[in-house]
Order: C-alpha cells, then sequence, then structure tokens
C-alpha cells in the first residue's frame, strides 16, 4: 500500500469537523501547503525521541512552526476548509507550547507532563497532515514525517 493509500484510509479516522477531502482537493494553495509541508520534514520535534529533546529547543521549534502555520493561514484565508485545517494546527500548537513553558522540567513530573504535551501535539499534526496530504496528493520525501502521519494520526494520547 502506498503512502498516499494508506494517509487516505487514515484521514479517515482522523477527519477535521466540516472538512472533505473532495472540498480541499480544489484549494488553489496546494504549492503553499507543499511548501509547508516541506519545512515541516526539517523540523526534528515532530519525531525525536523525547530523551533527545531539551525543553527550550522544542518551544522554539514549535514557536516556529506555530509562526509558519499562522502565516500559512493568513494566506489561504479565502479557502473555508484550508482554513480549519490549518487553524487545527494553530490551536494545537499554541495550546500545548503554552502547556510546555509552564512545565517544570527538573522534575518527573513535570518531564511527564512535556512528553504528553509533546505527544498531543504531534498527534494533532499528524491528522491534519494525514488530512492535507490524502487531499492534496503530497507525499512528504522524508520517512520520519511519512510515520509520524501514518503512525500518529489515530492515536488520542490521555491528557
Amino acid at each position: 500500500m502506498s503512502f498516499l493509500e494508506l494517509v487516505g484510509l487514515v484521514s479517515a479516522f482522523s477527519s477535521i469537523t466540516g472538512v472533505t477531502l473532495n472540498g480541499l482537493a480544489k484549494t488553489p494553495f496546494k504549492n503553499e501547503v507543499s511548501g509547508y509541508i516541506a519545512d515541516l520534514e526539517t523540523r526534528s520535534v515532530l519525531w525525536a525521541e523525547f530523551d533527545f529533546e531539551v525543553k527550550q529547543a522544542v518551544i522554539s521549534s514549535m514557536e516556529d512552526i506555530l509562526a509558519n502555520s499562522r502565516k500559512l493561514l493568513s494566506t489561504c484565508s479565502s479557502d473555508p476548509e484550508l482554513k480549519k485545517v490549518i487553524q487545527a494546527i494553530v490551536n494545537a500548537t499554541k495550546t500545548e507550547v503554552s502547556n510546555i513553558y509552564s512545565f517544570d522540567d527538573k522534575t518527573r513530573q513535570g518531564q511527564y507532563k512535556i512528553f504528553m504535551s509533546l505527544q498531543k501535539f504531534r498527534t494533532e499534526m499528524a491528522r491534519a497532515l494525514s488530512t492535507l496530504c490524502a487531499a492534496l496528493g503530497i507525499e512528504p520525501s522524508k520517512s520520519e514525517l511519512k510515520f509520524l502521519i501514518t503512525n500518529m494520526a489515530t492515536v488520542r494520547p490521555r491528557t
């Protein structure tokens, strides 16, 4: 099964309210979304093992993703379906960055909360990306991002 076939199946389980793949496929912003996904391929915060993560580096990378997501959101604001998908990314990123800021990475409990926040962020990103990739026929070139999308899009971490 190819990545796009698999992600089409996965996106059926992880749909975003009010967004259809057929409607999203008609967006005139496919090039902008492709560029956005290409940038995400450089963000190891989406797949790096937690033991190798440093709180401030995680926050910095997530803030870069948030800024790029907001930029894409303003670019595609005329497309209501694409806007919903990107808004879901913005909301999840903003929430989890705020959460991670508030946790103390010097304690076991704080480290656990950071890990869970990072997992929630990754899951929400995977859901949105599965929808974008399936609808627009975009296949990331980096295997780590493909694995994130296929493995995390249907996961629901406990909070």
